[in-house]
């Protein structure tokens, strides 16, 4: 039994709703940049964006893949329209924070990524690049939480673990030094860098245990009582 086609389905498939529209053209946008053709797909978005100025999804896709190509200047100016359309928008905050990252705006970085994590808690990446900013601050404390919360949300984000574990080392925490190297080698087990950290520190944990002295105890002494 063959069933009627509904006039208005038939209508719907041959005029896609304005989403419908969006979604396809991210797709085949998707599609260029996979072919590794960047240029295509940023003419396509950017002619996408002409007809549909406000679309968040397009300005996302054409932000990030400026970014990927280096133009600073142009994803700045399209997250900065993203937020401005959706001020939650917690993605377009924290690519705001890796641009001033990149452009040495370091108070500004920080405060796009506060400001990402704080609608989107669960954001690893906006914390493991806030760690980024408070170290090259030397807000060394505060980079330490910043990529402990990141490796502990996401333990695949090893460069958080990597970094956390190098902080301990310089500080000569080498007990937490060698726990953090380990971890990460759990997530990653072909980590070089993480390989050599736990190795390095490893020796050093040995070399210190064999020179250490061992102490000494004094007994008070004891003087003798004169007799009256």
């Amino acid at each position: 039994m063959i069933c009627p086609i509904d006039p208005q389905s038939e209508q719907a498939i041959s005029n896609p709703s304005p989403q419908q529209e969006i979604q396809a053209l991210c797709r085949e946008a998707r599609q260029l940049v996979r072919k590794g053709d960047l240029t295509s797909a940023r003419r396509l978005l950017e002619n996408g964006l002409g007809e549909k100025p406000r679309s968040v999804a397009i300005r996302c896709q054409l932000a990030s893949l400026a970014m990927r190509m280096g133009d600073l200047v142009t994803a700045r100016r399209h997250w900065e329209m993203v937020v401005s359309i959706d001020p939650l928008h917690a993605q377009g905050l924290a690519n705001l924070g890796v641009i001033a990252f990149r452009e040495e705006n370091l108070d500004q970085a920080a405060d796009y990524l506060r400001r990402a994590i704080q609608i989107d808690p669960s954001q690893s990446g906006a914390y493991y690049n806030l760690g980024l900013v408070y170290r090259k601050q030397g807000r060394i404390s505060l980079a330490i939480q910043s990529y402990r919360q990141a490796f502990e949300k996401d333990p695949a984000l090893v460069d958080a673990g990597l970094n956390l574990a190098n902080i301990y080392f310089e500080q000569q925490k080498f007990s937490l030094a060698k726990r953090c190297y380990e971890q990460v080698l759990r997530a990653a087990p072909t980590f070089m860098r993480a390989k050599v950290g736990l190795a390095r520190v490893s020796k050093l944990i040995s070399e210190t245990a064999k020179v250490e002295p061992t102490p000494i105890i004094k007994f008070p002494r004891r003087t003798a009582r004169k007799q009256s």
